[in-house]
């Protein structure tokens, strides 16, 4: 039985709706989904392998935030503090601003809303 990804009105997706959506490329990731990640009405979603503190939140403009974060690692900006490497766990600081990407992506089409 195919179960169709999107709910036929707006508003929050089902379990069988994100399995679905999942199942249809709708959302991604760079390491398998695990089941115990799907919940009723959400998916728990997970860290990357890196995080970076930055000074303060910013607005990427004109830019897309990796441009961003690659023009502060090679010297051009003061955005990013530090890099900080998630693979064997971390200690983050209370009261500090952190970008950390997700392992999942999502590619949603027009026609989900709400």
């Amino acid at each position: 039985m195919s179960v169709t990804p999107v709910a036929p009105r707006p508003g929050v997706l089902p379990y069988q709706s994100l399995r679905a959506a999942a199942d249809a490329g709708w959302i991604t990731a760079t390491a398998p989904i695990d089941d115990k990640q799907f919940q009723p009405a959400s998916l728990d979603l997970r860290l990357g392998p890196v995080a970076y503190q930055l000074r303060a939140s910013f607005l990427p403009y004109r830019e897309t935030v990796q441009a961003r974060l690659d023009a502060t690692e090679a010297g051009d900006s003061e955005l990013v503090i530090d890099r900080i490497s998630l693979e064997s766990g971390a200690t983050l600081q209370r009261g500090s601003v952190y970008l950390v990407p997700l392992r999942e992506r999502l590619a949603l089409p027009p026609s989900v809303r709400g």
